[in-house]
């Protein structure tokens, strides 16, 4: 999915991500395609805060 978002969003912009997750930025994969990409920044919110938004 972050592909896909990466390659839709105009290059000049950074993105700031809001993610629920925090283990999401653990895996090596997401470390490594991160540290290519960095105008996308993760943000994490606590577990559970953002359910029924």
């Amino acid at each position: 999915m972050l592909k896909l978002v990466d390659s839709a969003d105009p290059k000049p912009l950074d993105l700031q991500l809001v993610l629920e997750n925090y283990a999401t930025r653990e895996i090596r994969e997401m470390k490594d395609w991160l540290i290519r990409l960095p105008r996308i920044r993760l943000h994490f919110a606590p577990n559970n805060s953002l359910t029924g938004v």
